[in-house]
């Protein structure tokens, strides 16, 4: 390729137009496999913001969660969807980060 810059004169002398249903289909696969990767670190992101609050429980000197039903609502739904995820084929190049999460999550509702 001259001077490595990527033209539309350049494409068009190598006759791109025989490569479209490839590309298309590598830059779909790329596409959905962002957006899986993307959901994921915003799910991790959406832990970051959790306060998790204290409060004594009557006279007794131990402590209890407080607001545990908006936590466990957010836990199960972020299990359903890493199962989700994991169900789908554009999982591939995250598959080991997705399964450790989902592993994290699950950890959690043994506590």
């Amino acid at each position: 390729m001259p001077d490595d810059n990527l033209t539309l004169q350049f494409l068009m002398e190598v006759n791109i137009a025989q490569y479209w249903s490839s590309i298309e289909g590598i830059c779909t696969q790329a596409t959905k496999e962002y957006n899986i990767e993307q959901s994921l670190y915003a799910m991790m992101a959406e832990w970051d913001e959790v306060d998790m609050e204290l409060m004594a429980y009557k006279n007794s000197g131990t402590y209890v969660l407080r607001g545990v039903d908006d936590i466990f609502a957010m836990l199960d739904d972020h299990i359903v969807k890493t199962d989700t995820m994991l169900g789908s084929r554009y999982i591939k190049p995250i598959i080991g980060q997705c399964r450790k999460w989902r592993s994290k999550l699950l950890y959690v509702t043994l506590c």
